[in-house]
């Protein structure tokens, strides 16, 4: 059994080092993650339900380069999840809403998620909530994606916080609520969620539920810029172009725009503000200022 263990754990090792962001990433870190996954690998052998856990989230991992990983992912977090350990029916519920392999199943998905959210798994809970806020592998229903990211947001998970704060901004399952936007927008923008960040700062730059404030716009558009956010980098080189909050700089704003013109997720940014991005390129001819 000890060689059969040793073989599996460096069987591990061998196709993690395939992965691309493996022969990026630092040895040092590699041989944490090598470490992480010994330790569980002999602890969930011997019935440990997180550590099994663990090991199916590390499973899923090398799945990207080895069919069998995944298998071995899916058996792990299976056998546990049966078990009703709330995190490994979580991350059951993940594998089967991956598309990149044959397990995808919404129903299953759905099934697994309910069971952990059940548990007060906020991080189920979320997944529930954004199921039925976008209408993937069920009837769209924003009241029932209201009730589960209300319930993770208490338990201070900072995505459904944003999400319950969106869905009070523009009224989806609930009258338009600006103050309480605001409030949960706030709290997870503490917790350090990008999104909710810029969405403080487009409040106080926009004065909703607040006065306007140029300054904390500034503050909270800078901390989300850190996550690397498209809208905040938006957002950002607009407060250089007028001098809002900052002294204007053309420079700066040339920086910014830049940044959320070549961000891999500028097509989230809504139309009008990708044609206001480049109208203010072209009026400022902000090219120039860049090194």
């Amino acid at each position: 059994i000890q060689d059969e263990n040793e073989e599996k754990i460096n069987d591990f090792q061998e196709k993690f080092r395939e992965l691309e962001h493996a022969k990026e990433g630092s040895e040092e870190l590699i041989e944490e993650i090598f470490k992480t996954f010994r330790s569980n690998f002999y602890k969930a052998r011997q019935g440990d339900h997180r550590a099994a856990t663990i090991v199916g989230k590390l499973y899923r991992e090398t799945a990207d380069v080895s069919q069998e990983h995944h298998q071995y992912s899916f058996n792990w977090l299976f056998n546990t999840a049966e078990q009703e350990f709330a995190e490994a029916q979580y991350e059951l519920g993940l594998l089967y809403l991956d598309e990149s392999h044959s397990t995808l199943d919404y129903d299953q998905a759905l099934h697994w998620f309910t069971r952990a959210a059940e548990q007060g798994n906020n991080k189920a809970q979320f997944e529930l909530g954004v199921m039925f806020k976008l209408g993937t592998g069920v009837q769209q229903d924003y009241k029932k994606a209201f009730t589960w990211f209300k319930k993770a947001a208490k338990q201070g998970n900072p995505k459904a916080q944003v999400n319950l704060g969106l869905m009070f901004n523009l009224g989806l399952a609930v009258d338009i609520d600006y103050d309480q936007a605001f409030n949960w927008y706030k709290k997870a923008a503490i917790q350090g969620d990008s999104q909710g960040q810029n969405n403080v700062g487009y409040f106080f730059r926009e004065g909703k539920s607040v006065a306007v404030d140029y300054e904390k716009a500034f503050f909270w558009f800078n901390k989300a810029v850190e996550d690397n956010d498209v809208f905040a980098q938006h957002n950002l080189g607009e407060m250089y172009i007028y001098g809002l909050g900052t002294k204007k700089s053309l420079k700066d704003a040339a920086y910014w725009f830049n940044k959320a013109r070549n961000n891999p997720f500028k097509d989230d940014l809504a139309k009008d503000d990708i044609d206001l991005l480049d109208k203010l390129w072209t009026k400022n001819e902000l090219s120039k200022y860049l090194e």
